[in-house]
């Protein structure tokens, strides 16, 4: 009989743990329930690895009960007594939030004057996911926006009903026009758009979504770079009669996770946070941010069933 581990949530350490089983190595894997995650320990009880899921912000691994590793590297999580999450071997991912076009054509920050309503401002999304995968049917991607002010600027308030610009915030998959510097998996065939824009003082999260019919399932391939969506910021209401202030003001954009749908018969999630070239943008130098763009925080987190809630 031994023992190992102790209190806490560094590694090695654990809280609330529950089911354990070994791989065909005879590694050992922990349910670490209250800290999410599942721990991995060699066959001496060292910790070697952790696998969580907090980068999902549909539904982190919470009510963990077992995990079963398998003999590709897989491993499959039961939590919530009713749910089954794989989680695959392979590459973790990675993913680019740019200006204009992704990663090679990147522009990190955009100027504007503030003295037209004519024109707009587009943001790219791209990811490369890292392994291999034969049926993906969609993504989905969050988006933090942090503002210099104390409360997010009129300007910045760009979607929901009764704000300054409601209408001045939209998305698409379509990349049939181009740009075309990243491979295109949508063709054309895309199907969503902006699930939710949530404001919590001088922040707020953009939530979007797209996907292919079933039927069109296709594969993405680890190591080539994607288009996932654009946004489009356009400048009406800068100037003149019924303006909306804040225009000037710096603004960071940080891209917090860019989740792969895929396996749509019996549905699985792959959620991406290391970045290609960088997970941020900002919008006039992000002058007057705290701590600039790594100070830029989530607004707030949803559920996948919230998130789901939007579009019955």
């Amino acid at each position: 009989m031994s023992q190992f581990g102790s209190l806490g949530s560094n590694p090695g350490q654990l809280s609330a743990p529950r089911g354990i089983n070994f791989d065909h190595s005879g590694n050992l894997y922990v349910a670490d329930a209250s800290n999410k995650r599942i721990q991995v320990f060699n066959t001496g009880l060292g910790p070697m690895c952790s696998i969580d899921d907090t980068g999902n912000f549909y539904d982190p691994l919470s009510d963990l009960l077992w995990a079963y590793p398998a003999r590709d590297g897989s491993v499959y999580v039961n939590y919530r007594e009713t749910e089954l999450r794989w989680f695959l071997p392979g590459g973790r991912g990675r993913l680019n939030l740019s200006w204009n076009d992704c990663s090679t054509l990147e522009t990190t920050n955009r100027t504007f004057a503030c003295n037209s309503n004519i024109g707009s401002n587009v943001i790219v999304v791209s990811y490369d996911p890292g392994i291999d995968i034969p049926d993906l049917v969609g993504n989905d991607i969050a988006i933090d926006l942090q503002t210099a002010s104390t409360t997010l600027d009129p300007w910045w308030q760009l979607f929901n009903p009764g704000q300054c610009r409601t209408t001045s915030l939209s998305s698409s998959a379509d990349f049939t026009a181009g740009p075309s510097t990243c491979a295109d998996f949508w063709k054309g065939l895309a199907q969503g758009g902006i699930g939710s824009y949530t404001v919590n003082v001088n922040r707020a999260r953009i939530l979007a979504f797209w996907a292919v019919p079933n039927a069109n399932a296709g594969p993405v391939t680890a190591g080539t770079e994607y288009y996932s969506c654009k946004l489009t910021i356009n400048n009406t209401k800068t100037v003149g009669t019924g303006a909306c202030g804040g225009c000037t003001q710096g603004v960071c954009l940080v891209l917090s996770v860019v989740a792969l749908d895929y396996h749509p018969n019996a549905p699985l999630q792959k959620s991406i946070q290391d970045p290609i070239n960088q997970n941020w943008i900002t919008w006039q130098s992000g002058t007057g941010i705290p701590g600039g763009c790594y100070g830029a925080t989530p607004a707030q987190k949803k559920t996948w069933g919230q998130i789901k809630a939007l579009y019955r």
